[in-house]
């Protein structure tokens, strides 16, 4: 995430964008489907946007409490909280408004550079 001055949705580039068209066709049936699972996901956790580690394939998926893609062989790329305090005070009860806010705030640069260091090493000791 990132200051966004326009306040306009940033549209994806680089390797996401490549990855996003040839799993979803384009960025608006993607979108489309990462919003429906943020905004159906019941309870306390969070919507990953990762990539498989054997199919190179990008996955939306939600995951409870502080689960993590990584047991899944998913490199997790992209994540929206959708617990209800990250949003809360700003926007009440109200989680679409909260996502369509947060698609504002994307980087897909910074979305690109985990991309990039994920695919460096396929082992990450760090972790």
């Amino acid at each position: 995430m990132s200051p966004n001055p326009s306040q306009e949705v940033r549209q994806p580039s680089g390797k996401i964008k490549d990855l996003i068209n040839k799993a979803y066709g384009n960025f608006s049936v993607f979108k489309s489907y990462f919003d429906q699972q943020a905004t159906s996901f019941f309870g306390s956790g969070y919507v990953w946007l990762s990539v498989d580690i054997d199919s190179g394939y990008p996955a939306i998926f939600g995951l409870p409490n502080q689960d993590t893609p990584l047991t899944f062989r998913l490199n997790p790329v992209m994540v929206l909280d959708v617990w209800e305090h990250a949003y809360y005070l700003k926007h009440q009860n109200k989680r679409p408004k909260f996502i369509e806010d947060w698609w504002k705030l994307v980087d897909w640069d910074a979305v690109n550079l985990l991309i990039d260091w994920w695919e460096r090493e396929r082992v990450h000791d760090e972790l």
